[in-house]
This record gives structure tokens, sequence and C-alpha cells, in this order.
């Protein structure tokens, strides 16, 4: 019985921590045996945080040298995320309390998410503090990044302006290309020039990358353009930044390939025939493109893409493409590819093709081994099983 009337006064308090904070705070000061039961002050902190958070600090002082020190740092943890959601600044007050480096990093970033829903201008400016004290500068980069974020989506014009002053190259990659986008919603052009702002180049660039990726299905002549620049002023990723263009314009790409950078050319190429072949399969239409192009690294790598999807439809077809590419070390390179992706039952076909395409002495010897290596190993895995 008496087990079961205690914890009937466990589950009443704990109630009584979401009715009446200040009643159960002075039920709490009578009975000194409730004080050093951790698990119920756990549950009546948290309820007193959500209901008023200045009285938190009183019960918890309450349990200062009442509770192990673990058991003090577990309450103040576990409330601090409460606290500051009712009140940053009390909890701001707080923070020193916290004396383990990895429980008090999480409540600076939850501070900093709840502060923002506050007051911005606040919560920069105890981040500032923050960085006077010595805090380490990951940390402090994270609660920046988190208030930073938080306050976009109501002020993004002034949050660009905030961050063009940070210095840390590491936070710029992260969150130019973030704001970059967001600005471009309502002010594509303005966007862009604050991304090409940054001087950061590795930050400028991740913008750009990810504002074409955004953006470039709606507004393909703007970003185009502006994707030419970063081209021709030797962007360190214009594969990357191709590729993601390209799949939402190859015909667009396609008709103005010659405005591209001679050096960006091939992997345009490429990235054209890539996305022709995944949107209508193999056509006569790339083929007619593909046939369309100077010799060379432009005409080598289109060709190189459509022999790559047409050998296992038609094995010989794939085999005379690859024939005509110019380079011999490309061509080497391609042909023993299309042996070892050729379907078993038409590598006889390979071998056809092979004879009429032009080699030298070693690499003919080379296929022809790989070809009849493949032969022995599958066809006799299928005449006899195991």
């Amino acid at each position: 019985m008496e087990g079961k009337e205690k914890e009937g006064i466990r589950e009443f308090l704990i109630l009584l921590a979401d009715k009446d904070p200040d009643e159960l705070l002075a039920a709490i000061s009578n009975d000194l045996s409730l004080s050093e039961d951790p698990d119920l002050v756990l549950s009546i902190v948290n309820g007193v945080a959500l209901k008023s958070p200045g009285s938190v600090d009183e019960l918890i002082e309450k349990q200062r040298g009442i509770l192990s020190p673990e058991s003090f740092e577990s309450i103040l943890t576990s409330a601090f995320p409460a606290i500051a959601r009712s009140d940053p600044r009390f909890a701001a007050t707080l923070i020193h309390e916290i004396t383990h480096p990895e429980h008090r990093e999480v409540a600076m970033i939850e501070l900093s998410g709840a502060w923002i829903k506050k007051d911005t201008k606040e919560a920069l400016g105890w981040l500032t503090q923050v960085m006077q004290s010595g805090v380490s500068s990951e940390t402090v980069e994270r609660c920046y990044e988190t208030i930073i974020l938080g306050s976009l989506s109501h002020d993004p014009m002034a949050v660009a302006q905030v961050v063009s002053n940070i210095e840390s190259g590491k936070m710029l990659q992260r969150l130019v290309p973030v704001i970059g986008v967001k600005m471009a919603e309502t002010d594509l052009k303005g966007a862009i020039e604050w991304v090409k702002s940054i001087s950061n180049q590795e930050a400028r660039q991740a913008g750009l990358t990810k504002m074409i990726d955004f953006h470039a299905q709606a507004h393909p002549e703007l970003l185009f353009d502006v994707l030419v620049g970063e081209l021709q002023g030797g962007a360190s990723k214009p594969y990357l930044d191709l590729s993601s263009f390209t799949k939402h314009h190859a015909d667009f790409v396609m008709k103005n390939l010659s405005s591209l950078p001679p050096a960006s050319q091939p992997d345009a190429a490429e990235s054209i025939a890539l996305s022709i072949v995944e949107r209508d399969g193999l056509d006569s239409d790339l083929v007619n493109w593909i046939y369309q192009l100077p010799p060379g690294a432009v005409f080598d790598r289109a060709v190189e893409v459509y022999a790559l999807n047409q050998v296992t439809r038609n094995a010989r077809n794939a085999v005379e493409f690859a024939g005509q590419i110019e380079n011999p070390q490309s061509r080497a390179n391609l042909l023993s590819r299309l042996v070892e992706n050729a379907e078993i039952d038409t590598i006889s076909q390979v071998g056809e093709a092979l004879a009429a395409v032009e080699l030298d002495a070693e690499v003919r010897e080379q296929l022809n081994q790989q070809i009849a290596k493949r032969t022995s190993d599958e066809l006799t895995a299928l005449v006899l099983p195991n």
C-alpha cells in the first residue's frame, strides 16, 4: 500500500507540474525525500519548464548538492529545450551550468533554433558574445548556420548581406547555395549577381551549380549564359554543371554547343548523348547529330555513349560506330568495353565487325584473345552446366 501511495503521489505531482508550477514548488520544498528522486524531479522539471521557465531555476537550484553531479546535469540538460523555447534569454544564462562538452553544444544549437523564432537580432547578439568567450569554432559555426537558415524565409536579402561577410570557407560553401536558391525564387538575376560576388571560389561555384540545378528548367537562356561564363572563367567542376543543365535541356545545349569553350565541348557532347539516350532511346535523331559533329574529342565522346548503349541491341553496329573514333587509345579502350558488354550469343558478330576496323596488330590480338576467353568461359558453362 505504501508503494502504491508513493507512486500515486508521484503521478499527481507530475500532473500538477502542467497545471500549477508554483504550488508544485511549495510541495517539493516541504518534503526533501521527493527532491531526492531524480526520475520524479526530471519529469517535474520538464513540466515546469513549459509553464514557468523562470521557476525552473529555483527548482533546479534546490537539487544542487542533493543529487549527484551526473543527475543534476541530466536534469538541467533534459529541461533545457523546453526552457529555450519558452524563454531563450533565460536559457542563455543557464548554458554555463552544462559542463559536459557534447551536452553543452547540443544545448547551444537548441537555443539557436529557439531564439530565431523569437528575435533573430538578439540571437545573433548572443552568438557574438559566445564567440568572444572562446567556445569551439565548430560549435559556433553550427549555431550560426542554425540562426542564419532559420531567418532565411523572413528576409533572404538581409541574410545574404550578413553571409557575404563570413570568412569561413566551409560555412560559405554550405550557406551560399541554400541562400542563393532561396533568393532566386523572387529575383533570379539578383541571386546570380549575389552568388557571383562571393570571393570564395568553392562557395561561389557551389552556389551557381545549385542554382543551375534548381532553376535551369524554367530559365534556360539566362542560366546557360551563366554556365558559359563559369566555364570560360575556368570553373573547377565543369562536367557537373554541364550534366545538370543538359539533363533539363539537352536540345538547347545541342543547338548551342559551339557557344561553349572548346575545352568544354567534349563533356557537353557526352552529356547531350547521355540525356537523349535516357529520354528517347537510341533513335535516328541522335545518330544524325553525331554524324554532324567534327572529328576529334567531341565526336569521340558522343560515339562512346551511343556504342555502349547500342552493344546489347546491335553489337555489330556498336563496333562499327566505335571504329570511327579518331583517338587510337580511346578507340581500343571502347572496343574492349564493347567486347565485355556484348551478349554472349552475339560475341561472334563483334569479332566479325572488328575485322573491318583499323587497329594496330597488338590491339587486334588483345581483342581477339578477349573474345576467345569470353567464348570459352561462358559458352562452355552453358554447354556443360555444373
